[in-house]
Order: structure tokens, then sequence, then C-alpha cells
């Protein structure tokens, strides 16, 4: 009930945890657990600035006498001494805070000795030290083992020196009954140290990609554009964008970069700024501005990052279409009389120097659809394994009646391709675009 009423999820959480183990005579599991924290609360107190005694602790609280300011016998609950709250606290009686200030030097040091190049990010793992240093003592409430309610408390608990166990104090309850842990606890802790800044990375990447993905379809003349992305987890290569051009121009790309998390995204960023630069400059064919624009990755995008490119330049007065496919996937014109498929006319971008693009134009008629996709489309695969592949797509895309608008022929898309996968997760970004020419 009290931490209920603390409105602190992060301990409840904490305390439920060490809950699924007080099983059996609870009488006898809390006379263990305060005899398994008193050692370590007179550690705590050792450290205060007033003098006290420790009188006495209970199921995840404690009493002490004051003895330097003679102000008698205080009783508080962990959660209040951790939080500052206790008798006495404002008067720098005695704080139980000390208690999780302890716990957070061993970390650090445990970071400085054994992990120094995260000595920068050591406050960061140990914020939130206090609450678990609040929670192991009722974990202690039974002899089983403590991996499930270790495995909960996170990195916090688990980053308390336990590779060097053999140095703290032999008195240390808690700090022996920590050194028995499995085995697997070490090894987790390695893992979560090693994945902290790759987690950092990520989420800065994802940030990142919701403001690169935020693309609007321009409203053009006579035309209409439309795009769908699906996402998944820890990937995020797709990318696409519009630019709206002079003259009553438009360019549109699509694109997959190689790699993941900030430095993809790094080198997305790079590709879009570029290439829409180069085209609002540029008077030439398309292909002279990829020309340009593999000599800027090359130059400047993050190490290992190669990008494939659907680049198209539309011009809506004139209802011509012309596009360099630089190592993506081939894309598709749907005409009234069949599908024509736009297969690569450049290399993949960002690898070797001195590439010559060649340019592709193309006359749109009432009708005519182009469709670009990202390879999760195809790559897609159903519970069995099979992938959704690209003859497949191309019987798909043809079943669908030209007068679709763009949006019901993408909902038409992701359904096919959801009833495929028949509920088996993707395992890469799926990304259409479309644009179409309108019935006068």
């Amino acid at each position: 009930d009290e931490v209920a009423q603390a409105r602190a999820p992060r301990q409840i959480a904490l305390l439920d945890a060490c809950r699924e183990r007080l099983t059996g005579n609870l009488r006898a599991g809390a006379a263990e657990a305060a005899a398994a924290m008193s050692p370590t609360l007179e550690q705590a107190i050792g450290r205060a600035r007033g003098q006290a005694i420790l009188l006495g602790t209970t199921l995840g609280g404690y009493s002490y006498d004051d003895l330097a300011a003679k102000n008698g016998v205080f009783s508080s609950s962990l959660l209040e001494g951790l939080r500052g709250e206790a008798p006495g606290d404002d008067r720098d009686y005695i704080t139980i805070r000390t208690l999780g200030e302890y716990v957070d030097e061993r970390v650090r040091e445990w970071v400085l000795r054994h992990r120094p190049e995260h000595a920068e990010v050591s406050r960061g793992i140990t914020v939130h030290v206090e609450g678990a240093a609040a929670a192991l003592p009722l974990a202690l409430a039974r002899q089983d083992p403590m991996d499930l309610p270790i495995h909960r408390l996170g990195p916090y608990a688990r980053v308390k020196d336990l590779l060097e166990m053999e140095d703290l104090d032999g008195e240390d309850s808690l700090g022996l009954r920590l050194a028995r842990l499995p085995a697997h606890s070490l090894a987790r802790l390695d893992e979560l140290l090693s994945g902290y800044r790759l987690r950092q990375e990520m989420r800065v990447a994802r940030e990142l990609r919701l403001t690169l993905g935020a693309a609007k379809t321009p409203d053009l003349d006579g035309y209409e554009l439309r795009f769908r992305q699906e996402t998944v987890p820890w990937s995020g290569g797709d990318f696409f964008g519009f630019e709206v051009l002079d003259g009553g121009r438009c360019l549109v790309y699509l694109g997959e970069v190689t790699g993941r998390g900030l430095g993809a995204m790094v080198g997305v960023s790079l590709l879009r700024n570029s290439l829409e630069s180069l085209v609002r400059r540029g008077s030439g064919p398309v292909s002279e501005q990829i020309e340009e624009l593999n000599r800027i990755l090359k130059r400047d995008a993050p190490e290992a990052r190669f990008f494939s490119l659907f680049a198209a330049i539309l011009d809506s007065q004139n209802h011509r279409l012309e596009y360099v496919n630089a190592g993506h996937p081939a894309g598709f014109l749907l005409k009234r009389e069949g599908l024509y498929e736009l297969p690569s006319t450049a290399p993949i971008l960002g690898i070797i120097d001195g590439i010559s693009p060649q340019s592709t134009v193309l006359s749109l008629a009432p009708e005519d659809r182009l469709v670009l996709y990202t390879d999760g489309v195809m790559e897609l695969e159903n519970s069995s394994g099979e992938e959704f592949g690209l003859d497949r797509l191309r019987e798909t895309l043809l079943a669908y009646p030209p007068g679709d608008s763009g949006d019901a022929f993408l909902d038409r898309l992701l359904a096919d391709l959801e009833s495929f996968s028949a509920g088996k997760p993707p395992a890469d970004d799926q990304t259409v675009l479309t644009l179409k020419r309108l019935t006068a």
C-alpha cells in the first residue's frame, strides 16, 4: 500500500518482482530479510553526518536512535529513507539515501576498473540504483535462487561489483548473497554495458529517421502521388522523398541504405540533402546529378554505407518522366496494355568512383501508374519461409483495377502482403510509392 501511494512505478515493479519469492512463512521471511538488511544499513548509517545506532529492521523498514542530537528513536520505511523523507533527514541526523550512494559508488568503481570506455555513462547506468537498493533486501526474504528478482531489477543491482565480491566485508550479507548469483548474471552485465551505447545510438537514429521520414506528397496538377511505409524495429534502411521544382516538375525518389543505426541515418540525410540540392541547381539530365551524387557519397558518407536509389523527375506539363535506377529493385510502369519493368541503369551508389549512369525518359498516358518499392516487399516471408517474390508481385499488381486511386491501390497491396505473411512478422521495412497520371 505504501509503495502504491508513493506513485513510484519503478519501485512498484521492483517490489512486485521480489514478492514472487515471498512464499512460505512470511513471518520467518521478514525476520530473515531484516537480518540481511542490517549489515548494509549499518554501513549506510555510519556514513551519515549524524551519529546513530540502528535499533532494528523490519521487512521494508528500520528504526534508529539518534544519539548525537538526543532526539530519541526514529522509525522509517526504506522508501521514505531513500527519498530523503525519513524523520530527521531535514536536520541531517541520518539519511538512508547514503545506502543508494554506497551502491552507486560500487557501480562506478566497477565501471572505471573493468569498462573504462563507459566511464562517461556510468552515471546514467546507476541513476535508478536507489530503487534497487530498496527492493533487494526484500528479495532476501527467501533462500531460493534470486535470478528471477535480479533479472527483473535490471542492470542496476547486477552491476554492484559482482566480479570483486571477495573484496567486500565478510559481514555484508547483501554482498555475499549477490556473490552467489548464477554465472549468467555476470554475462548479462557485460551484455548490458556493451549494448548501452548501441541503444543510445538507435534511439537517436529513430528520432532522426522520424524527421527524415516526414515526407508529404505534393499536389501536382493532373497527377496523384501516394506512399505507404511499414517499418520494423532495428531496421530503418528505407528512405524516400519529393521535391517540387520549377516549371511543373517534381523530383520523386526511393532508396535503401546498407546498415542500421545512426551512421545509416546520417548517410541518408547526406544523400537527400545533396540530391535535392543538385536537382534544384542542375539543368542537365538526371544522370549528371546522380553521377555527382555518387562522388559526394563516396567521399563523405559514413564508412561502408552504400545506397540503392530510384530517382525520377516528373515533367507534369509535358507528361514525361526521366529516371535513373542505381541498383534498386526494378520499378514498374503499369499501362492499360500491360506492365513494364524499369531495370537498373547505374550501379549502387557510394561504392566506386567514376560511374556513368544512364537516364531513361518515359511518356505517361492517362491512368499510367509508376510503382516503386523496396526489397522488403519482395522478401516478405510466410510461415513456410516462402518469399513473396518478384513474380508474385507482378501478378498481384496486374490484377488491380487501372482506375483505382492511389490510396485504394496501396490498401489492396498491403492487404495482399498481410494475407500472404499470415501473421509472420516482417524482417525488413516495406515501402511502396505510386505516381499516377489522372484522366483529363
